[in-house]
């Protein structure tokens, strides 16, 4: 129907699981260990999408315009793993104590705007 519609999403995601990659440095180079598959998890997921659409006749026609905005919150959402880092000094039996978690940068807010026409 014409006029004014308002709208939203949240989408909410527990951590998905991943295999660990332990980039480390050695005399060699630089060598890569896999952990066990998929016994890791990253972080939840959460986002909030908004929605403000217009729908109109305009000359005849059904005209319509809206924004939508993706992300409206601005949650980080780092949800693709990249690889770990070893963080501080080497335990006795040769293996690092902490390891720290590389994730792509997630969506950050992305606006949409965007027409209708129909003819």
């Amino acid at each position: 129907t014409p006029g004014l519609h308002l709208g939203g999403a949240f989408t909410f995601a527990s951590g998905a699981p991943f295999t660990r990659v332990v980039r480390e440095a050695t005399g060699d180079g630089l060598v890569s260990r896999l952990g066990p598959p998929n016994s890791e998890r990253g972080p939840a997921y959460a986002s909030l999408d908004a929605l403000v659409d217009w729908s109109g006749n305009v000359l005849g026609r059904e005209d319509g315009a809206y924004l939508q905005v993706k992300n409206a919150l601005a949650r980080e959402n780092r949800t693709v793993y990249v690889d770990s880092e070893p963080v501080g000094a080497l335990e006795s039996s040769g293996m690092q104590a902490n390891l720290q978690n590389r994730y792509e940068r997630g969506l950050p807010r992305l606006p949409i705007v965007g027409l209708r026409v129909r003819f």
